[in-house]
């Protein structure tokens, strides 16, 4: 069963109280559309696999299932997106917690989560189709996703569990209870880098692992923009 989610008509037709919605609306639903396409869909195994293949790989490592039952290993991911990092710890039989802030990312990652689980149930989107730069022809504009591009219900571990923590990162976790936090292009998002850091060692238990793959680019923006 496949569906095409109506993008352009989606993105043109957004109405609040009679008025065009805000441009910085527009350009938020357009990041989450992209963001489907490198958590969710075939297109984005390259990037998610020179990104999250590294804190995945280190983890397996840390806790092979040989010898530590990874049920009882707690991992946080922060900054959690569309949730697939969290989905992918969470398959690999650990107790995966996400955490977002953003409800762009909340209410499609739970869409995923939650309302594509059949094995039958693909959607069909067209990202690009709003760019008219960096496009090496026109055809790119044109490009088509399919998600997801798993399915969901099958896991390569048993025994794993799953939940999402809706807010900030700051406010949520206080208190030592994880074995290790996952964090991917998340702490360039950061006003204040060391109040993560300080954070992060602040809720990790003795002997905790932080694994992080990120950049700054997002740092810099934040401060270019005043957010």
């Amino acid at each position: 069963m496949t569906y095409t989610y109506p993008t352009v008509v989606f993105l043109k037709n957004i109405y609040i109280n009679q008025k065009m919605v805000h441009t910085d609306q527009f350009c938020r639903v357009k990041t989450t559309i992209k963001q489907i396409v490198r958590d969710w869909s075939r297109l984005g195994e390259r990037e998610r696999s020179a990104s999250y293949g590294p804190a995945l790989d280190i983890l397996n490592c840390e806790y092979p299932t040989e010898a530590i039952d990874r049920s009882k290993i707690k991992i946080l991911t922060p900054g959690s997106g569309l949730g697939r990092i969290t989905w992918e710890l969470f398959s690999h039989g650990f107790h995966s917690e996400g955490c977002e802030f953003s409800w762009y990312m909340i209410l499609a990652s739970q869409f995923i989560l939650n309302r594509c689980s059949a094995d039958d149930v693909v959607f069909r989107i067209f990202p690009y189709i709003h760019e008219t730069c960096n496009l090496q022809s026109w055809s790119d504009a044109t490009t088509e996703a399919t998600f997801p591009d798993v399915d969901l219900t099958a896991t390569p571990e048993q025994g794993g569990t799953m939940e999402m923590g809706i807010g900030d990162f700051l406010d949520l976790y206080n208190e030592p209870a994880w074995h290790s936090v996952v964090t991917v292009f998340f702490v360039d998002t950061a006003h204040n880098i060391i109040e993560y850091v300080e954070r992060i060692y602040k809720i990790l238990l003795p002997g905790g692992l932080w694994v992080s793959f990120s950049n700054f680019l997002s740092f810099i923006f934040i401060q270019v923009i005043g957010k």
